[in-house]
């Protein structure tokens, strides 16, 4: 099992999260509605997961992220298919209609602790590849009785379009208590929290690029280890960059494997219907805290500073 999970302080979650929190309660009735309109279409949305999030879509994307020193096998990724349609239709149904059925000391407790690996981007006409270093904290009940997971990202070894972006711009560092001051202040970090209560179900906030992009979600637990997430980006005063556009990613954590994947698609909604646009997301990672420097290095992860070789589908 992976190491005891980090945790921050109160006074870093009222100095860096809590305003994230007051963002996801202000926006409450816009992440009601997102639910529902999805709700209303949940049979699409559906076949849109099962079909465009299955096995072969995570082992051309996902397989392509791991080192060839760490067989491949398709059926250890995540991947719609591990779930029948059944199964996924009544996690949206529960959630959409008030029925939680999460344990809010647990449900994000999959994703504890400190993870790095690749994520690649690709869309028509551009990529973006990156080594993240995440960390998930314990969750906790807060005052107002919301169960609340604080989450950093940073990234490091960026390559735009193929090109390494300036090295003054990475940050290969896990974020904890002892340094999110100095790196919020020079904007090395993405904070994100994840958040259950019994109103709104799963829901969470990702704020990026110093605060330019802002990307409320809605989630749906399936089983222990798997989350669904729906998002959409939006600007800094939470209005939609581009209206009907959404992206979704089938998250999934094995603590057991100390793996880690995430697939992402970009997709418009219109007039009920869901029509998949060219634009792919995903990642691979590994618990941090749970291997050493030589297993580190065979599961793929090259020591600080390194460059590495990224495989695009």
């Amino acid at each position: 099992m992976p190491d005891k999970a980090p945790d921050f302080t109160d006074e870093v979650y009222n100095r860096h999260f809590k305003e994230l929190v007051d963002k996801l309660c202000k926006n409450k009735a816009k992440l009601k509605k997102m639910r529902a309109d999805f709700f209303a279409i949940k049979k699409v949305l559906v076949k849109f997961i099962m079909d465009n999030m299955d096995q072969k879509y995570s082992k051309n994307c996902l397989g392509k992220l791991i080192k060839k020193t760490e067989p491949c096998d398709p059926e250890k990724l995540p991947h719609s298919g591990k779930f029948s349609e059944v199964e996924i239709l009544k996690a949206i149904c529960q959630q959409s209609e008030g029925e939680q059925t999460c344990d809010g000391n647990t449900v994000f407790d999959p994703w504890n602790g400190k993870w790095k690996g690749p994520w690649a981007s690709k869309g028509k006409g551009w990529s973006w590849n990156q080594d993240s270093h995440h960390v998930w904290t314990i969750t906790k009940k807060r005052a107002d009785g919301k169960y609340v997971q604080m989450v950093t990202q940073t990234k490091s070894n960026v390559k735009q379009n193929g090109k390494r972006t300036p090295k003054e711009d990475d940050c290969n560092e896990f974020i904890d208590g002892s340094n999110i001051d100095k790196k919020v202040k020079a904007g090395k970090v993405d904070l994100a929290i994840n958040v259950y209560d019994k109103e709104c179900g799963v829901t969470g906030w990702v704020t990026k690029n110093n605060k330019t992009v802002e990307m409320p979600h809605i989630g749906y637990k399936l089983g222990k280890e798997v989350l669904i997430w729906i998002t959409q980006e939006q600007d800094k005063d939470c209005n939609p960059k581009e209206s009907g556009t959404y992206l979704i990613f089938f998250e999934w954590a094995k603590p057991k494997l100390k793996k880690y994947g995430i697939l992402g698609r970009r997709f418009k909604l219109k007039d009920g219907k869901i029509e998949m646009l060219d634009e792919n997301h995903y990642g691979v990672y590994r618990n941090h805290l749970s291997y050493n420097q030589k297993e580190e290095k065979k599961c793929g992860f090259l020591p600080h500073g390194e460059e590495r070789r990224f495989f695009v589908g």
